[in-house]
This record gives structure tokens, sequence and C-alpha cells, in this order.
């Protein structure tokens, strides 16, 4: 009995695993679609993960989230709790912030936590607090 409850629960955690492996999978790009030109001066150029075409990074200020570009170099994007990311996974479909400046002002309290961090927005500075990125 105790055997077969294992091979059940076995049998529905690899199912699982397949289906999740399949839905995060990325289609392929049809070579035939154009991808729109880009702004020669003023833009970094990123790509997203599953994406075909290449696009301009986010600027400091803009909306980020799994379904946009990433921040440009030196932001992450930064939620109202606080919680910032260079790039957001796929998987965190809820993760929505603004491109910010971050600075890690806290330190490590065990090896396993998170640095405080203290995102800068556009017209609020601390003075005093060297932007670390």
């Amino acid at each position: 009995m105790m055997v077969k409850l294992f091979l059940i629960r076995l049998f529905i955690l690899l199912v699982l695993g397949i289906a999740g492996a399949v839905c995060m999978k990325c289609i392929e790009c049809d070579s035939s679609v154009k991808c729109p030109a880009l702004p020669t001066k003023g833009c970094e150029v990123v790509q997203r993960q599953c994406a075909c075409c290449k696009e301009c990074a986010r600027k400091i200020g803009e909306y980020c989230s799994w379904a946009t570009a990433r921040c440009a170099s030196g932001l992450m994007c930064v939620n109202d709790d606080l919680e910032a990311l260079v790039n957001v996974p796929r998987f965190l479909t809820y993760f929505k912030g603004t491109c910010q400046f971050v600075s890690n002002v806290g330190h490590w309290a065990k090896e396993d936590s998170i640095p405080m961090l203290i995102a800068f927005g556009l017209d609020n500075e601390y003075p005093g607090v060297k932007r670390e990125l």
C-alpha cells in the first residue's frame, strides 16, 4: 500500500514537472516576421528571453515586468515592496515595477538573507548615500 502511494505521488510529480517544462519552453521565431527598426541613439539594445526581436532597454522611471524588456544597465526593476530585480523571469507574472537606481546600503545578516535596498526614483535623492551599481 505504501509503495503504491509512493509511486502515485512520484508519477504526479513527474507529470507536473514535464508540464511545467513544456509551459516554460520558448516557441521558435518565424523568420518571415520583420523586426521593427531600433533608434540609433539612446537605445541600449537587449533581447528578452523567448523574444524574437531585439528592443531598447527600459529607461529610468519606465514600467517594467516579465513582459517588457529589461531595465537599462545600472537600473533594476523595483516593485512597490522595494523588491529589485535586474531581469524579471517569465514565471514572475505578478512582478510589476519601475526602472530605478538601486543602492545596497545594508549588510548581510545571514548567509541566505537579502541585503536592504534603497531605490532611487526620478526626483528623490538621498544625500550622503552613494549609488553602488
